[in-house]
């Protein structure tokens, strides 16, 4: 990011007071930022790791109350960008299942 902490901070608190409608940013969903009054993300290009993925994704999926959220990922067709975003989608933090280790018990 090219802003200050202060900066990031202020911009971050006006998009969940509702003062900014919308927010263009790269990485800011990675880690460390939670933004539950967000409805909509937007992911443009799909070159994230799975890791990186599930994190903007849980950003917006801790939803206040019963709300819900959309997340859109926006990447060119034929590429890599699509395998690895078809990639993501098959992993468990998409699908909802969970891999377990063999010889573990729940």
């Amino acid at each position: 990011s090219h802003c200050g902490k202060h900066e990031r901070r202020e911009v971050l608190d006006g998009l969940r007071d509702g003062a900014y409608p919308a927010l263009a940013a790269n990485r800011v969903l990675d880690e460390g930022v939670d933004v539950p009054e967000v409805k909509v993300a937007v992911v443009i290009g799909g070159t994230a790791s799975t890791r990186q993925a599930q994190q903007r994704l849980g950003r917006i999926l801790r939803r206040a109350g019963n709300q819900r959220a959309t997340l859109y990922e926006i990447v060119c067709s034929d590429t890599n960008e699509e395998r690895r975003s078809r990639q993501r989608r098959s992993s468990p933090a998409y699908t909802g299942t969970r891999h377990r280790k063999p010889g573990k018990r729940r």
